[in-house]
């Protein structure tokens, strides 16, 4: 996928000054993402948050090789980029 062409979309304008990671915000942000997730044949979800850190279930992407991989990179920044104080993406893909 190409990542410039969705940039301007998914990180443009949407940062959420003085916040903290919580479940709430963290699910704003897989809300605006998953469209484009499921447009790769996938879809997305928040298993959990552990202090600032969230837990998120990839599941049926397509066999693109490194697709899991861009999405976890990408997914990573724009939630870092929305929720201010935002720590780790720990990423699990499932079939």
């Amino acid at each position: 996928m190409d990542w410039s062409s969705h940039g301007a979309n998914v990180l443009g304008g949407w940062g959420s000054q003085g916040a903290v990671a919580t479940s709430a915000r963290v699910e704003a942000v897989l809300a605006r993402i998953r469209p484009l997730v499921k447009a790769d044949g996938g879809d997305i979800r928040l298993l959990g948050m552990r202090g600032n850190s969230a837990d998120v279930e990839l599941s049926a992407l397509c066999a693109c090789p490194g697709g899991s991989l861009g999405w976890w990179e990408h997914l990573e920044r724009v939630l870092r980029h929305d929720v201010q104080g935002f720590g780790r993406l720990r990423l699990t893909v499932s079939e």
